[in-house]
Order: structure tokens, then sequence, then C-alpha cells
């Protein structure tokens, strides 16, 4: 930015040389001696003077050209490097804020809209540009007219105040007229391209249900009523934009012909009058676009203002605490240790603005290769407690301690022992392969575990009947398989890395009976070479587990064997029917 700043600088110096050379050409052909008595007393001005006309001239125009052709050249590596510079920002900016997004916690995400995100990035960092660039323009434009107006000023004073007061005045008044409109539409569109990003979201996110219930004017009318608030706003900024150059044209020629009728009036002699006009003529050409320019740089700062503030809160808020450290492992990281004992010893847990507790005092102890379950009524506490048992959720007290070691103190080095297989699981719209391997680029992709966590899901069998293999694309949600097939790549997913600890949150609530035993048999079949942990919607999931664990309204009110549970809690005998109707107890 410092050497871009002295660039501009010489750049403006060169446009004043420019301009100025021109009324000094004129006077050169309509005034040649007066113009050499100014020439100072050395050996090539000597050289000048005993030059004819005609070459003179030709030599006067030749060097001309060459000023123009090198004030050109040094613009155009100026435009080169100032555009170089607001990319290398634009890029740096949005990598800052996708990085703070990825590594804030858990928390954070369930408190923000991920389309408010992608608009941040996406949107709000380019219009921060945009105001960059016009910050960049008005500080090239600004050192031009200065420099322009000083030159007017040496040559003739009055001229110089009376075209910069007419000129500046006008453009003040316009400028004055706009910038609370332009600020306010500013802000409107920031929140149209917020809600524009959601729509989309929320309607390509669910296409099947969309089409089902018929509901895609819906999402189109809401989308269009959004782009019609944009396209209102952007025009408003860009005739804004426009309407300066066409408003200084009239005010410059303006200018021009009153300097005329002065000179006419006060009796000058033409000869006098025709460089100054040479000069105001270039100096207008060039005076009007800077003018314009700055008028239109300044309405893109006011218009863009508020992007550059929320980019610049963002970075602020996100990055004023160390983000959580990334949290790297190999499919070896897991083999190396597995944890003894997990404990929760009075954790509660309430989340942001909730009225009440989520979690109020749980406390259990699950050891090496035990497979337990967690079952109860929609509400009481179960994903949450998963989240927590996870490390996603800090406990708002009590801790969570591995081998007597509370998980806080290194969450990166518990979640390595952790494979998780949500309800929904998201699959990319790629491979097989590098859905199983998860976030991990081809060449550190390791077949073996790949082989080992297919085997293991008991995938095998339909990994063999495609034709392309583990190279299969399945789409986005990996909607060209089956559910059972969608649950297993996920089961494999979490197995790619060894883990000492498989969690299943309600990973068979979507399955029909037959598809989860087959699931179930998957996951039954690492019993006792990890600890397995389960939230399930249906009794027959979780009637072959070690413990059960009732929680409501956030406690653990009971626990045992499946038959234990059964017999002191008859309702229990309810939950897979009342599950089924509602589609998953949680």
């Amino acid at each position: 930015m410092g050497w871009l700043v002295v660039a501009m600088f010489v750049g403006a110096i060169l446009e004043m040389v420019g301009i100025g050379a021109i009324p000094a050409f004129v006077r050169l052909l309509v005034d040649p001696p007066r113009l050499l008595a100014l020439l100072p007393a050395n050996g090539i001005s000597n050289v000048v003077r005993g030059m004819d006309l005609a070459t003179l001239t030709l030599t006067g125009a030749a060097c001309l050209v060459i000023l123009y052709l090198a004030k050109n050249l040094f613009s155009a590596g100026l435009v080169y490097s100032s555009t170089r510079l607001i990319q290398d920002v634009r890029a740096d900016v949005g990598q800052r804020l996708f990085h703070a997004y990825l590594y804030n916690p858990y928390t954070f995400h369930l408190q923000r809209n991920p389309a408010q995100l992608v608009s941040t990035i996406q949107g709000e960092v380019n219009r921060t540009m945009v105001l960059l660039e016009s910050a960049l323009r008005l500080a090239r434009e600004g050192l031009v007219l200065v420099l322009v107006f000083g030159l007017l000023g040496l040559i003739d004073p009055w001229v110089c105040v009376w075209v910069f007061g007419l000129l500046a005045t006008a453009s003040g008044i316009f400028y004055f007229i706009v910038r609370r409109s332009l600020r306010r539409r500013g802000k409107q569109i920031q929140k149209h391209w917020g809600r524009v990003t959601q729509v989309m979201n929320q309607a390509l996110g669910a296409i099947k249900e969309a089409k089902i219930l018929g509901r895609e004017a819906h999402f189109e009318g809401k989308f269009a009523a959004e782009v019609r608030g944009i396209r209102r706003h952007e025009a408003f900024q860009q005739v804004i934009g426009a309407l300066p150059r066409l408003f200084l044209e009239v005010m410059a020629v303006t200018a021009v012909l009153i300097v005329v009728a002065v000179f006419v009036w006060l009796g000058r002699p033409i000869q006098s009058l025709l460089p100054v006009l040479a000069l105001l003529a270039i100096a207008s050409v060039r005076l009007v676009p800077s003018l314009s320019l700055i008028n239109s740089a300044l309405s893109s700062v006011r218009y863009n203002q508020a992007a550059l503030d929320l980019v610049c809160a963002e970075l602020d808020t996100l990055e004023a605490s160390p983000p959580e450290s990334p949290n790297p492992r190999d499919a070896e990281n897991g083999a190396r240790h597995r944890p003894n004992t997990l404990g929760l010893q009075g954790v509660h847990y309430r989340y942001p603005e909730a009225a009440g507790e989520a979690l109020s005092g749980v406390s259990l102890e699950i050891k090496a290769g035990e497979v337990v379950a967690f079952v109860g009524p929609s509400g009481a506490g179960k994903s949450t407690l998963v989240d927590v048992m996870l490390g996603l959720l800090p406990p708002t007290r009590g801790e969570v301690r591995v081998d007597g070691r509370d998980v806080r103190s290194d969450v990166g080095a518990w979640q390595r022992q952790i494979g998780y297989v949500p309800q929904e699981i998201y699959l990319i719209d790629d491979t097989i392969r590098r859905n199983i391997a998860f976030g991990l680029a081809d060449d550190t992709i390791d077949e073996v575990a790949v082989a080992r966590a297919v085997a293991a899901a008991q995938l095998d069998t339909f990994v063999q009947t495609l034709p392309a293999g583990l190279d299969t694309v399945i789409g986005n949600w990996g909607v060209r398989i089956s559910g059972g097939q969608r649950q297993r790549i996920g089961i494999a997913r979490a197995l790619y890395h060894n883990p000492g600890v498989l969690i299943l949150d309600e990973a068979t609530s979507s399955l029909d009976n037959e598809t989860e035993r087959d699931v179930i048999a998957a996951i039954t079949r690492q019993r006792g070479d990890r600890t397995i942990i389960m939230i399930a919607h249906r009794l027959t999931t979780v009637q072959d587990c070690d413990r059960l664990y009732l929680l409501e309204n956030g406690r653990v009110m009971d626990h045992g064997s499946f038959a234990d549970l059964l017999s002191r809690h008859l309702k229990l005998a309810h939950v897979e029917t009342a599950g089924a109707a509602r589609g998953g107890v949680r």
C-alpha cells in the first residue's frame, strides 16, 4: 500500500506535466520566440534555440508523444498494481473469515445461520473490496486534481479559482444530496443479499420436499422479491455514479466559456488567450472525468460502508479470542490409545439464551468395550448429552473425564479417539472413497484404512456391485444410493480413523426395520473392539446393549439392562410405537 501511494503521487505528477505540456506546445506554434526566451542558459537550450521552426516543431511533437506514452504506460502499471493489491486483500480477508468461522466453537454455529456466513464471505467481502477500490481511486484522482489545479494556479490564479470553485461546489452539492440515501440503501442491499442466499439454501436443500408439496412458487416468489430489491438499489447506485460526469461536463464547458467572455470583455489579446484556452480544454478533458470518478468513488464508499462495517466487526469479534486448535488425525491415530473409562461428573448445560438447563447434574461412567444407550422422550437431553461427550458443547458446570482427565484440557486429543455417526449424514457430491475419507486430499487417503472401514460397515458387497467401485459418485447428500447405503457410508467414515469410541446419534432412525437390523449388525460387529454409545428411537435397536440410561428433563432417572429398565418403567414399552409415529424420539 505504501509503494502504491508513492506510485500514485508520481502518476499525478506525470498527469500534471502531460497537461502542462499541451499549452507549451501551443505556445511553441503560436509564439516560438517567447517560449524560447523562457529556457535556461545551458548547452541543451542553445541547441534548441539553434533549430529552425520546422525542426523545432517536429522535435516538440516527438517529445510530447514520448511523454504521453511514458505517462500512460506508468498509469497502466499503476492500474495493474492497485488491482493486484485489491485481489490480494480480497483473498486474505475471505480466507481469514472462513478460517474464523471454521475454527469457532460449535456453540457459535448453533447461533448463526450458515446462509449469513456464506453471504458475508462472498457478498460482503466483495462489496468491501469495491469500497477499497473506490478509496484508492479517490486518492489517485484527488492527487491528480490537486496538482492540476496547482498548475492552473501558477499559470493564471484567477482562472484556477473560478474553475475550481465552480466544479468543487457543484460536486459537493451533488454528493451532499445523495449521501444519506446511499448509506441507507447500502444497508438494505446487505439484508437482501443475505436473504437471497438463505432462500436458495432452503429451496435447493429441501428440493425433494419442495417438489412433493408443490412449494416451488413460494420459494421463487421470495427469491424474486429479494432480487427486485437488489436490482432497485443497485440501479440507483449505478445511476448516481454516472450522473456526475454528465453534470460536470456542462459545468466545465460553462466555466471555459465564461473565461473566454471575461478575456474578451477585458480586451486581452487573442494570442495570450490561446494557451490558456488550450490548458483549460486539456485540463477539462482530464478534470471532468477525474471529478466524476471522485464523486462516483465517494458514492461507492458511502454505499458499501455497511459491508465494511460488517466485515470489520466480524473480524474484530472472531479474532479477538484465539480459535479452537485444529484437530488433525490420520488413520493410525485412533489405534494408538484406547480410553479405559469415560465419565461425566455433575454435568450441567444451558444453551445460550435458553430459559432452563438442557442437562442437570448428569453423572455416569462407561468402561472400555461397553455398549451403552440413552433412551427417553423427546426433549429429554439425549442429543445434548452426546454433544457434550463429543466435546462440542463445553459443560456449564461439571466435567467430562476420559481416564480421569478433563477432556477440555485437550479436546482435540479426545476427539481423535471418537467416530461419530449422526442421524442425518451429510454426503458430499463426490466418490464413495472421498466420502469415507472425508476432508482428506487424495494423496493422503490411506487405502488400507478405507478397505478396513468398508468391511467393518458391511459395505464391501455393495461396492463390488458398482462398475466404478469406490470411485462411484453418489450425488449431494447421497441422492443416488439408498438410505441404508448412506448410513453404512456414514459408519465407514466414522470407522476410517479406527476410533476407540463410536457414538451413534439416532443413526438408524430413518431406516426401515430390515435395513436397520442390517446396519445394527454392522455396528455390533465392533462390540468389544471399541466402546459404543447409541441414541435410538426403537427399543429393538438397544435391547442388546450392556446398559441403558433413561433420561428425562435433562437428568438420568435410571439405568440398567434392557430387561431391568423395562420391568421398572412400563412406559418404555410404548417408546417404539410412539417413536415410529413421530419419526423418532430424541
